[in-house]
């Protein structure tokens, strides 16, 4: 019976070796010259009477096509993904240990290690990749080590650009010490074809490995375009309309443009796009959005040296809105580009300024990528060739803003053309052209300075000018707008607190929440318009403003309910009571405990009888 049940057993692992062989393409452990000696494994493949395999043949057996074979040589080898194609591997640990063949594999005595930096042919490896059988190019004894102490050389699908950040003298293989006669040095640009662990090949020999290993730690990877401007595109002339060579043109202009949405290059810095979660969990994708710090300032020329140090105080405070090549395509306003500016809003004045310029041809460059500017509103190229037009006010209209915020490439040339150092300063100072004109945040009113502008007029300072500064750039009530209107203020911050939100939800009827009760009674539309983070966020000293609005109107938090008295009328009635808010002129704003009932200079709140 202990017979038949061994011939049984012999039976099925020959019929499983078999179909091995058959069904999933698995060759002998000792098939060919790279193998190891027949008869000493546990492998189902050996002829052993093992029942083990692989991880590399359960692969096979998962995914045939894929999958290195597993005891091919190096040049039988296949692609090990759809990307990137393994082209051989390297001893990349100083204690490389050399294990006995048999299980259970322990380290030879006395020890001996593989070479590191020295390149190897893969032969197999053990169960869970634990051990890994090896042997040197042109040699046929195998030794076995922990798969951990190897590591695969990977040719890219697409070179990569880097920035050399540190001199280094480049090895001719990965983790070795021969030096391969180059030095690389800091500020050059070079392209790598290979990955080994810690290091890139930034020269390859076409006939083995061997080259110009780098460490990664001396490489910045950047985008293809390392040019300061754009003057290798190809200058296109948009009266060629229609023609094959004026859309491959345009074409090829943007393919060139660096992807800047790629967060391999530019990490967190990247352009992303902007999702958000609903209350069931489920995710909208709302549009891109981009930002990154400022690199220096515009050209302030202008003024006392008060003056100029004010100036760069306002523009230091709207750096929290983004950089010059900021980017937000995913709220109401279309396309918004560099400090706030909205298609919607100011951003064409922002690009006629560029279009005037008389140092650079910024027009022949936006030709270049299919944009151009009609009576003021943007034009832009699609795939097919034909043009998409902005025709304001509607903003269902907005057909070019639209293709445009929808583009990755476009909007990468939108951030290219801000920070490319060749355009960056003329940038920056058309934006500040605008910011200081007009209603722009930046248009300071000259009551804030004493009379020969070397300092603050009656109590201004810092803090209440750039709260200020910033409230205007965001929405509403605008300090540049009228002549006096926060002269009477005298720079205390709870006047200018509540005149920027009262006069705000008076005059801008999008920042209300609902019906404006009587006595002139608004309540802040805070979904829209979250007044109370801009106030956290805005000034020189964060939380300046809502301390100030905290502090002042703290005896009128209370908690409200609103109801309909018996002629109708729908009151602010005080919970649990029969009075109603009779004030004038206040603003509601709802807290975490109730609401804060904004009153002029924080008087007390005035109640009437509520009669239902």
């Amino acid at each position: 019976a202990a017979d038949d049940a061994a011939r049984q057993a012999s039976m099925v692992i020959t019929m499983a070796h078999e179909l091995g062989h058959g069904a999933f393409t698995l060759k002998h452990t000792f098939a060919d010259n790279n193998a190891l000696p027949q008869g000493t494994t546990d492998n189902l493949m050996d002829y052993n009477n093992g029942t083990h395999l692989w991880k590399l043949q359960w692969d096979r057996i998962h995914d045939p096509a894929t999958v290195l074979g597993l005891f091919e040589g190096d040049d039988s080898g296949a692609s090990v993904n759809n990307e990137d194609e393994i082209m051989g591997y390297i001893i990349s640990d100083a204690k490389a240990y050399i294990r006995m063949i048999a299980p259970p594999n322990q380290v030879k005595e006395p020890k001996e290690v593989l070479p590191q930096g020295t390149e190897i042919v893969l032969v197999s490896t053990t169960a869970a990749n634990k051990f890994s059988a090896v042997k040197f190019l042109d040699k046929k004894e195998i030794y076995l080590t922990s798969s951990s102490n190897i590591t695969a050389i990977i040719k890219l699908i697409k070179p990569e650009k880097y920035l050399v950040t540190n001199d280094f003298d480049a090895v001719v293989l990965p983790y070795s010490t021969s030096p391969a006669g180059q030095k690389i040095t800091k500020d050059s640009y070079v392209i790598a074809d290979k990955s080994c662990g810690d290091y890139y090949q930034v020269k390859e020999n076409t006939s083995d490995n061997r080259g110009w290993w780098v460490e990664k730690k001396s490489l910045k990877r950047v985008g293809n375009d390392v040019d300061p401007t754009f003057d290798w595109m190809v200058n296109v002339k948009l009266d060629d309309l229609g023609s094959n060579k004026f859309l491959s043109e345009i074409k090829n202009n943007r393919a060139g443009i660096n992807d800047r949405s790629n967060k391999d290059i530019y990490g967190i810095n990247s352009l992303r796009m902007y999702t958000i979660v609903d209350n069931n969990g489920v995710k909208h994708q709302k549009g891109f959005f981009y930002s990154s710090m400022d690199q220096g300032y515009p050209d302030i020329i202008s003024g006392t040296d008060f003056q100029k140090r004010l100036e760069k105080l306002i523009l230091d405070e709207l750096a929290k809105e983004g950089s010059y090549g900021s980017i937000n395509a995913y709220d109401g306003e279309v396309f918004t580009w560099g400090k706030g500016f909205a298609v919607t809003g100011t951003l064409m004045d922002v690009l006629a300024q560029l279009i005037e310029n008389k140092n650079i041809n910024f027009e022949q460059i936006f030709a270049n990528v299919g944009i151009k500017i009609v009576d003021g509103s943007l034009w832009v190229i699609n795939e097919e060739g034909a043009w998409l037009k902005d025709t304001p006010p509607k903003k269902a209209d907005y057909l070019a803003s639209k293709y445009i915020r929808g583009s990755k490439v476009l909007m990468s040339f939108f951030i290219e053309l801000a920070e490319k150092k060749g355009y960056q300063k003329e940038v920056m100072n058309a934006q500040y052209s605008v910011l200081q004109s007009g209603d722009g945040s930046a248009n300071y009113p000259e009551y804030i300075l004493n009379k020969d502008n070397t300092g603050y007029a009656e109590n201004w300072n810092d803090e209440s000018v750039t709260i200020l500064a910033h409230l205007s750039h965001w929405c509403g009530y605008s300090w540049s707008q009228g002549q006096n209107r926060y002269k009477d203020t005298k720079g205390e911050l709870g006047a200018i607190l509540y005149k920027y939100i009262y006069n705000t939800v008076v005059n801008y009827p999008s920042v209300r929440q609902g019906p404006v009760l009587q006595t002139n009674i608004f309540t802040w539309n805070l979904v829209d318009y979250t007044l109370l983070e801009k106030l956290k966020m805005f000034g020189l000293t964060k939380p300046a403003a809502l301390t100030e609005l905290n502090s002042t109107w703290s005896s009128n938090l209370i908690d409200l309910e609103f109801k309909y008295d018996k002629q109708n009328i729908k009151r602010a009635v005080k919970k649990d009571s029969d009075k109603y808010v009779s004030n004038t002129q206040i603003v509601l704003i709802k807290m975490e405990t109730g609401f804060i009932v904004l009153t002029f200079n924080g008087t007390a709140i005035t109640y009437e009888e509520f009669k239902p």
